[in-house]
Parts: structure tokens; sequence; C-alpha cells
């Protein structure tokens, strides 16, 4: 549908978000506000810190007196925003329980409101804000409604939180001029599909779509060694009892009792004499949003420690940008509910400008994949990422680790997303996850001779306790000696050092492309040559053999009569 505002040029938005707001728009935020601006319906999908919020403001410099809906998903992220548009000189209201009054409904009808910052269920079940969208005047002036997180129209429309999926009941409650524009940085062609299905988005007129890899931000599986209602291994990552204060970290949790019950045994762990309580936090929807907005402050204060997070309650879009260690606590069942935490994990040096990121080059809404479209799952170690392959290359990464995409044929998408969880899961330890186009053959697994005490030779004796030696020297050279947080498994795990000394022993380990091959460790490229050299040290060559027949004549005599010589066949 055309647009009655009026359409500014990509240099004009530039010049005036740079002059209202004070930061340098990417690309393909002015793409999208310029779709917004034509009366479009949009769905941008960019990744985590990226700027995806500056996508709502920007159509306000044009619109004149016209407003938008915001629908949030937490109501942390609804005071946040308020306070941003209030610096830039914008009115806003984040609709809660405590400030419904007839008075502030008043406001919104007259207008003078520029944003409207509502939940799924306010905006849906709210007789108030029904009668007020039935006025003429009031539709006139709406110019459309933006989803944030709009993952969870497909995550959390089931059960969570239904009135998610109602959300396509727009299109008969707004005027046919108001379109829909929806953000996420975890959409996959499922929940995409899902998504605008719900919306009825299926004629979407624009979309967006850039890489969700992050240079600065990895994920990392580490398995328990320890029962879980121990929380040993939690403890060992945090180390509160040392009092010494740790990075700045975010504990999330699947349910209500269990993030009560993580704080208090922790809180059990802090040294009385030397660390108050308060410096370690918990709460969960069931708190108060003043509580949630008290914590999360003081937490970016650098007063509390940390926090310990159900995952009803916050972790996406939270502006925080010096938590360093982020641990979902125990098994999630979607690989989508991961990254929507680490909108809290963003760099400082990338944040004078507006997107964190470098401006993108002309066909940067098409630089990223779709698992659909993508078979293989790479895993890469940090120091090989470069600048092109943390922003989504469409190449196959050299010496990457490539792991078949489980197929979606005939399967629920709870199945689905399960075979996949499985894939990252055991994708090995401290992996950077990116997606490929191809997928190349893989070599299939040597067997090897499974080694008791009674097995080991002094070789393989020594063989072990070099690479553990390599393993300390090469933490200390990283300067991460005595790093307890991330444990011994950091930079190689015991399954990988035992399973190159089975290799090793039996024979099979004879060069740096065997190694490559046959052990699934994230930086086996990068330390290849180093442990093929341990391996041969450990393992020296055979001396080559030398027949008699291959002997001069006269030594080959002199040995033929030597006692005991027998000629050989």
């Amino acid at each position: 549908m055309p647009s009655k505002h009026p359409l500014p040029t990509e240099d004009q938005i530039r010049r005036d978000v740079i002059a209202r707001f004070g930061v340098i728009p990417c690309l393909y935020q002015i793409r999208d506000a310029l779709a917004q601006l034509r009366g479009e319906d949009v769905i941008t999908i960019a990744a985590t810190g990226s700027g995806k919020t500056l996508t709502f403001w920007i159509p306000l410099l044009y619109i004149e007196d016209d407003f938008i809906f915001l629908i949030t998903a937490l109501n942390i992220l609804g005071d946040q925003n308020v306070k941003e548009l209030k610096a830039a000189g914008f009115s806003a209201i984040n609709l809660l329980p405590e400030n419904c009054t007839d008075e502030v409904y008043e406001k919104i009808e007259k207008g003078d409101f520029r944003v409207i910052i509502v939940s799924p269920e306010r905006l849906l079940t709210d007789d108030r804000l029904k009668k007020i969208l039935e006025n003429k005047k009031f539709r006139a002036r709406l110019f459309n409604a933006s989803i944030d997180e709009g993952h969870c129209v497909s995550q959390w429309g089931a059960e969570f939180r239904p009135e998610y999926a109602d959300l396509g009941r727009l299109r008969w409650i707004f005027p046919d001029h108001a379109r829909l524009h929806v953000v996420s940085a975890t959409m996959p062609k499922r929940v995409l599909m899902d998504v605008k299905t719900k919306l009825q988005m299926k004629g979407v007129n624009t979309m967006i779509r850039r890489s969700n890899n992050r240079e600065n931000i990895y994920l990392m599986v580490e398995e328990m060694k320890n029962l879980a209602a121990g929380l040993l291994d939690l403890r060992r990552y945090l180390a509160l009892d040392s009092g010494i204060k740790p990075p700045k970290f975010m504990v999330f949790t699947k349910s209500r009792p269990d993030t009560e019950w993580i704080a208090q045994e922790l809180w059990n762990d802090l040294p009385e004499d030397k660390v108050p309580k308060n410096t370690l936090v918990w709460f969960h929807a069931g708190m108060s949003s003043h509580f949630e907005a008290d914590a999360i402050q003081k937490l970016r204060d650098g007063v509390v420690w940390g926090i310990i997070i159900c995952m009803d309650a916050a972790g996406m879009g939270l502006d925080i940008s010096d938590v360093e260690l982020i641990i979902q606590w125990g098994y999630v069942d979607s690989l989508c509910t991961l990254p929507k935490y680490f909108d809290d994990h963003k760099r400082k040096e990338k944040r004078d400008s507006g997107n964190s990121d470098d401006e993108p080059d002309d066909d940067d809404e098409d630089e990223s994949m779709d698992p659909s479209q993508a078979p293989s799952l790479v895993t890469q170690p940090p120091s090989q990422a470069t600048p092109d392959e943390a922003h989504g290359s469409k190449e196959i990464l050299k010496d990457a680790r490539c792991i078949p995409f489980p197929k979606s044929r005939n399967k629920s998408v709870a199945e689905y997303e399960a075979d996949v969880m499985d894939v990252y899961i055991n994708a090995g330890t401290w992996a950077k996850l990116s997606l490929n186009t191809s997928n190349p053959p893989r070599k299939r697994k040597m067997k090897v001779q499974t080694l008791t005490v009674a097995d080991f030779s002094e070789r393989d004796i020594h063989l072990k306790q070099s690479l553990r030696d390599w393993h300390l020297n090469t933490l200390a050279k990283r300067g991460l000696e005595g790093d307890d947080r991330f444990g011994p498994n950091y930079i190689m795990s015991d399954r990988v050092l035992q399973r190159i000394v089975k290799l090793t022993h039996s024979g099979k380990l004879v060069n740096a492309t065997v190694l490559v091959e046959q052990v699934d460790w994230c930086d086996v490229c990068k330390y290849a040559k180093e442990i093929v050299a341990l391996v041969t040290s450990a393992y020296p060559p055979d001396p080559p053999t030398v027949t008699v027949e291959e002997l001069p004549v006269e030594l080959s005599t002199m040995v033929s009569k030597l006692p005991g010589y027998r000629q050989g066949k």
C-alpha cells in the first residue's frame, strides 16, 4: 500500500539519524526504515547487538505526528526503550499494570505519545485499548506495529504465552495502512515460516537477513563431571568461595524453583567476612518489575557480581556491555533459545556507533543463510575466524570441522530441534558456529583398541605426559594458566588426548592429515604440527631394515660367514 509519508534518501536518513540519535546507521537499518516508510510489511533478521532497535525509531523522524506500537516480550525492555526515546526527544509510554490509569489512556487517545509499548496480552485483551483503536482519528495516525524478538511468535505462541500466536489478529484490528515490522536474531527457516503464517505475512514485501554470527561471542558445551544436585560444576566455573570478584556473569535456569535454589546455594559459597550476599541476586517473572529493573541496573553498575535468572524473566535485548560469562544451566530443547541471551554481551569498543557493526556492502541483506540451505554445521576456533568469516561467509571455512546438519523430513518441529541440539552439543568444546552451503564427505572413523591401564606401554605413558605438559604450557602462553573457571578441558579436552594416544598406540596416527581427519577437536588444525612432533618424539620411526642382498658383495660375504647366520627366504 502506498505510503502517505514522503520518502527521504539514504543520505538524508544518515544525516538525520546522526543529528538526532548521535550514531551512524548501518545500510541495513536505513533500508529497513525505507521499507517501513513505503508502507510495506518488513521482517529483519540480524545479529544480537547489531542495532535492530534503531530500526523502530528511524521512521519517527519522517512520519510527523503519527505514532507506532512496539510489542515487546518483557517489561524491562519497554522501560529501557522509554529511557532511550526520552533521551532522543520522543515521548513514549510503557503500558504496565501500575500505570494503566484513565489519565494515561486519555493521553494515548489524544496522541501525546509517539511510541506505545505494550505486551501482546495487553494489546489483544485490554478493553480500553480496543475502544481507542476504534477511534477514526486515532486509527488514521497509527503508522505500524513493530514486534521485537519476533521469534517469540513461534517459540512462545504454543503454550507459554499463547497471545503471541494470536498477533495475526492485528490484521483485522488495525487499519489497512498500518503494517507489521518484525525483528529477531534467531529465525531459522521453520521458525520464519511459522511466524509468517501466524502473522498473515506470507506476502511479506521486504525481507532483510544478515548473518547472526558474532565475532566476540562463542558457544561452549561443558559436560557435567558431577551430579547436578551438588552444583559442583557451576561452583567450579564461578569460584565464588575465593572471595575474588569473577567476570560479570548471568546464569539462566529453566524453572523458578531452580533459580531460587541455585542462588541460595551459591550464597553459601560467598565468604561472609568479605562479600555480602547482595552481590549475587536472583529473579524470575514472579518478581516485581521494579525489583528486576533495579537488579539489572546494579549489574550494569558493577554493584552486583552476577544474576541467577529464570528463562521466563529476562535475557533478550538487555543493554549491558561488559557481561563476560553467560551460563545456561541444564539442557534446553531449542538452539534458538541460546543466542537470544547474548544481547547482554556487547563489546564496549563497538558502541561508538549505533549498530556495533561495520558499514555493510550493498548486498548485505543476502549475506547470511538459512539452516535449510546450509546442510553443514561448521565449528571453528576463535583464533581462526577472519572478519569475512565472522560476517557469514558463504565459502567453506578452511580447516573447519564440518558436521552434517540433521534432515528435517517427516519430523515434527520438536523432533527436529532436538536433533539440532544433539549436533550442537556433540560438536566439540569451545566451538564457534557458522553455516555452510556444501557438505564435504567425512572420513570414516578408524577403530582403535580400548586401552586399559595394563595395556599402556612406557611410550604411551610418555606421550600422555608430554601432551599434558604441552597443554599446560599452551595455557600459560595464552595467559590462562591456573584458570579454574574453564577447567582442564580448555584448548584440549581429556577425550581428545585419549583419542590421540589410542591412535598412536594402534600405529594409525602417521601424519598430520590423519590427526585432522580422525580427531574431533576444533583446534586440531592450529596445533597439528606440534602434536605430531610430540607423537614422533614418543614413537620415533623404526630405522630402515637392510637385507644382506642389498649390501656390497664383500660385506655380504662376511655377514654370511658369521656364526648363527641363516639365509632368509
